[in-house]
């Protein structure tokens, strides 16, 4: 009887801990699928109404209460990567400063450029002092794909990983694969921590952006959307892939050729291709990101909201106030926000980073 007893009380307090951990859980993840949390913002300068705007918003549609609540599947939040979330202006884009390198300066490249890609990578060098004419966005992702035409993928990659390493001119105590803004870092962290689902959505040769993003971000490849630009096994005679199988012994190379420079438009084709969806928050910094902007801000089932960074820092970067005012005059005309380099942000790449000359 003193056997059965004992196997009763502990049947009762197996069931009773059950019975804990389940309520344990239900609590914890209605929690953390319904509440903002307690995240720290340790770059952003206090009583920014931009980063309250985010904050208010992500606490709005992540209520389960609210007639705003959006379910975790359907947070997507969209991220332009350069001027957005790391440096542009140093002196550009950091796939056109590794263009012009290769072309002008890497010595295994010597004698191979073209008049017309020497032509390009001279004026990505003169943006600093001429700006960027209307020709040098298509020039250069025509051309980029002719400068590593027959580099194995791989190899390429490890190509870029040394170029990470370089110091950006006009900066000391900083190399390119650092160059990101920490206040957005910590967006990326904060809305990833919120149950969002955040995608690259990028004008950067998709290769080079997943390595750029690897490790500073928790971010997986496939949620990374550069411009694109063909591979091939190199055994393959034609850039026809349906004329080909690939073998045992072919490696994979880039072609020489380009399919989509992911910009303007372009954002809102590859990402319904690739997402699926509307996202429900976009975060961009030029004109090249408005289109993505309107995808998300207008007709949207979903309460939603975008967002600009201002480059209006002429102090710790190399701001434009024309360009920062361009871009606030056409959010304000959209209902669109703005982060203000110069008023928003504490630091923007960390207070050892100092910004020299060009």
């Amino acid at each position: 009887m003193k056997l059965m007893n004992n196997m009763k009380f502990v049947k009762k307090a197996v069931l009773f801990s059950l019975l804990l951990m389940i309520a344990v859980c239900f609590v914890g993840c209605s929690k953390e699928a319904t509440t903002e949390g307690s995240f720290t913002f340790s770059y952003w300068n206090e009583g920014s109404e931009a980063l309250a705007e985010l904050t208010d918003y992500v606490k709005t549609v992540t209520d389960r209460e609210s007639a705003d609540f959006i379910p975790e599947k359907d947070r997507i939040a969209v991220f332009d990567m350069d001027g957005t979330l790391m440096g542009e202006t140093a002196p550009t884009y950091f796939d056109w400063v590794t263009y012009a390198y290769r072309v002008l300066d890497d010595p295994d490249y010597a004698g191979q450029a073209t008049e017309e890609m020497i032509k390009t990578a001279q004026a990505i060098r003169a943006i600093p002092t001429d700006g960027i004419p209307d020709w040098l966005e298509i020039a250069h992702i025509r051309d980029n794909a002719k400068a590593f035409k027959g580099m194995t993928v791989e190899d390429f990659e490890r190509y870029i990983v040394r170029f990470m390493k370089k110091t950006p001119k006009g900066f000391d105590n900083l190399v390119y694969g650092e160059m990101f803004y920490k206040p957005m870092v910590e967006v990326v962290n904060y809305l990833q921590e919120n149950g969002f689902t955040v995608i690259i959505v990028s004008g950067t040769d998709t290769y080079v952006c997943r390595l750029l993003l690897h490790g500073v971000f928790d971010i997986p490849p496939y949620r990374i959307i550069g411009s694109e630009y063909g591979v091939k096994p190199d055994g393959q005679p034609t850039d026809n892939g349906l004329e080909y199988a690939m073998e045992a012994k072919d490696t994979v190379i880039r072609d020489g050729t380009y399919v989509l420079k992911n910009v303007k438009a372009n954002k809102v084709r590859t990402i319904y291709e690739r997402i699926g969806q509307r996202p429900v928050l976009m975060f961009g910094n030029s004109s090249g990101d408005y289109s993505m902007a309107m995808l998300t801000s207008t007709n949207n089932k979903y309460k939603s909201k975008a967002f600009f960074v201002l480059c209006d820092d002429d102090v710790r970067e190399y701001g434009s106030i024309e360009k920062a005012s361009s871009t606030a005059k056409k959010a304000q005309e959209n209902g669109w926000y703005t982060f203000s380099m110069k008023d928003d942000w504490k630091t923007i790449y960390g207070d050892t980073a100092i910004k020299t000359s060009r």
